[in-house]
């Protein structure tokens, strides 16, 4: 297994003598291989190496497992550093699953002390499996090409020595050479879809339908990153031909598409970016989508709620007539013109007026209404008149796990702490999303009213309650899963809303 890894490292140019190599050491079965690997790797090439243990107080044996690398670590005469970050906290505080919160923390923990020790490399412990789960895990989800990579050998300054061999072989390893190493009891919980995946459905096909089916999904997945490699040089060719700035137009002070990019520092100092219709037109469908998706990540900064439709959005109004318009995520607008297509970012949102209102901020542009909520909570609550929505009551109070939720289409419960940005009382707006499901997978707004086919021109006249743009309850419908009650809930916050006649 030594060389498989080692002409694998060498196939995708990982590791260079004299590298600063920081490992993610868990304690786990995978990570502890890296690290024997990578000793291995040490005696034929000079390397340095730093093992980084995260913490992610989730678990109570999780000292344990910090303890054991540690121990491992001095056995082997390696730089140690621990962890320690509150995983389910940052998750709560930043509307992230579990999953999402652990990765940030895990990568951020690495930066931090490969910039302290002056590293250059990230080395984790994925493999076959772990990328095959991936895969599907995307498939399901629905995906593009991009998603169908998996995981790849090298992103940025991550490797990814074991990618190359399964999860059986890695035991094996460590199993012949009589290294213990820790096991996570959640692996085998089916709290997650990635374990459910894991621990039925690859097993299940692996017995009933390949053995080699890890193998084959990640070789598969791997011809797919080549395809997806190809696909963004060929967009890179397209972008330099159709795409153009202002600067390009000869507009004085108006930035090149280089500087656009480079200088990105916010949507707001995006400057609009056009494609030229008819070149457009000539390149293959997949060229287009890929085209469009790189310019709107240029200007949003993210791809993170930019899904097909909205690229497919784009592509239909290259046979619009002049001055149509879509509506994107991130306060992008496309418009038809003549001979183009217009992307930009809107420079300003809607709404900036104010009145002093005790406990709220009324916004007459945008019929937009800020709820104090610090004030409401020390006041028990708060009544309000929202125009074309009626009489709004909201409280917030403690939770007693015997009271009943409320199961009425104008009054919701919602857990407070979850709420950590200004509510507002508005109309939707370009970019809001809720969470549909307790995966924490999302959803648009305007995907979601399409889906339930509410009519378009009932669409501008709904009111949300939203904090930033995630949409906590689109009044007369649904609330987002994510600001449910749960059993972890403390302190709940009731909306209750008397419906005024013009609302009706």
């Amino acid at each position: 297994m030594i060389d498989k890894v080692h002409r694998y490292i060498q196939k995708y140019h990982m590791i260079e003598e004299n590298d600063k190599i920081i490992v993610g050491v868990s304690g786990g079965a995978d990570s502890v291989c890296l690290l024997f690997v990578l000793l291995e790797i040490q005696k034929k090439m000079p390397l340095s190496l730093y093992v980084v243990h995260i913490n992610h107080k989730i678990r109570e044996e999780a000292m344990e497992d910090a303890d054991y690398v540690k121990e491992l670590c001095r056995k082997m005469e390696l730089p140690y550093f621990l962890v320690e970050e509150d995983v389910e906290a940052l998750a709560v505080r930043e509307h992230l699953s579990p999953e999402e919160a652990g990765r940030k923390v895990r990568y951020a923990a690495f930066e931090k002390v490969m910039e302290e020790q002056g590293g250059n490399k990230i080395a984790v412990a994925h493999n076959k499996n772990d990328r095959a789960e991936t895969v599907l895990f995307n498939l399901f989800r629905g995906s593009s090409i991009r998603g169908l990579n998996g995981i790849t050998p090298v992103r940025d300054q991550i490797i990814r020595p074991l990618l190359c061999v399964e999860r059986k072989e890695i035991e094996q390893y460590l199993r012949e050479r009589g290294i213990t190493y820790c096991v996570d009891k959640t692996n085998g919980e089916d709290t997650y879809t990635r374990n459910r995946i894991r621990n039925h459905l690859l097993p299940y096909v692996e017995e009933n339908i390949s053995e080699q089916a890890v193998s084959h999904i990640s070789d598969t997945a791997e011809v797919v990153a080549q395809t997806e490699e190809y696909l963004q040089k060929m967009t890179d060719v397209s972008y330099a031909e159709v795409v153009t700035t202002a600067h390009d137009a000869g507009v004085p002070g108006g930035k090149s598409k280089k500087d656009n990019r480079e200088q990105y520092d916010g949507i707001q100092r995006q400057e609009p970016l056009w494609m030229d219709v008819s070149g457009f037109r000539s390149l293959d469908t997949i060229i287009q989508k890929y085209l469009i998706m790189k310019c709107m990540h240029q200007l949003a900064g993210s791809r993170k709620d930019i899904t097909s439709r909205h690229v497919q959005d784009v592509v239909d109004l290259f046979e619009k007539p002049v001055s149509k318009r879509v509506s994107l995520p991130y306060q992008l607008t496309a418009v038809r013109e003549y001979g183009k297509v217009r992307l930009e970012v809107q420079s300003e949102p809607r709404g900036e007026s104010h009145a002093d209102i005790p406990g709220t901020d009324q916004r007459d542009g945008d019929a937009c209404v800020k709820i104090d909520l610090e004030t409401i909570r020390e006041q028990g609550s708060r009544v309000m008149e929202i125009k074309d929505l009626g009489t709004v009551e909201i409280r917030v109070f403690p939770y007693k796990k015997s009271e009943r939720i409320p199961e009425k289409p104008y009054t919701k419960w919602f857990d407070y702490d979850r709420i950590d940005e200004s509510l507002l009382a508005r109309h939707r707006r370009t970019g809001d999303y809720l969470s549909i499901n307790e995966e924490g997978n999302t959803k648009s707004l305007k995907a979601y009213m399409i889906d339930e086919k509410i009519p378009q021109e009932q669409r501008d006249k709904l009111y949300v309650f939203a904090s930033g743009q995630h949409v906590i309850w689109l009044v007369g419908h649904r609330i987002s899963q994510y600001y449910k009650v749960d059993q972890n809930t403390k302190e709940i916050l009731e909306i209750n809303i008397r419906r005024s006649p013009a609302a009706e």
